[in-house]
């Protein structure tokens, strides 16, 4: 089988990566068009893995926010605004989750 003959290779060296692409294409009324992407692509290192690191930092972020008021607890799928994303995006960064933006016009 393949798949084991893959498990079986790996090593303490091997990384883990967790990638994530994110495409909007808009077109307005008025017939403008705005189409751009943020991507996420995170490698694993000896500190942690690349899936700890994006689900614990984007939880512990969340949690800050409940602690401090600023976001009420309870489930939510997405920040509301384009300033609470940008924030959100900043302090992810901050904390070593990247996005980088693609806008193609």
């Amino acid at each position: 089988n393949r798949l084991i003959d893959l498990v079986r290779r790996t090593t303490e060296a091997d990384r883990d990566r967790v990638v994530l692409a994110v495409s909007l294409d808009v077109r307005a009324e008025d017939g403008h068009t705005w189409s751009g992407g943020y991507l996420l692509d995170q490698v694993g290192d000896e500190e942690d893995s690349a899936m700890a690191r994006c689900v614990s930092r984007t939880l512990a972020l969340g949690v800050g926010h409940i602690l401090d008021g600023s976001l009420p607890a309870g489930l939510h799928r997405a920040a509301e605004t384009g300033a609470r994303s940008r924030q959100w995006l900043g302090e992810l960064a901050r904390d070593g989750v990247h996005f980088t933006l693609r806008i193609d016009q």
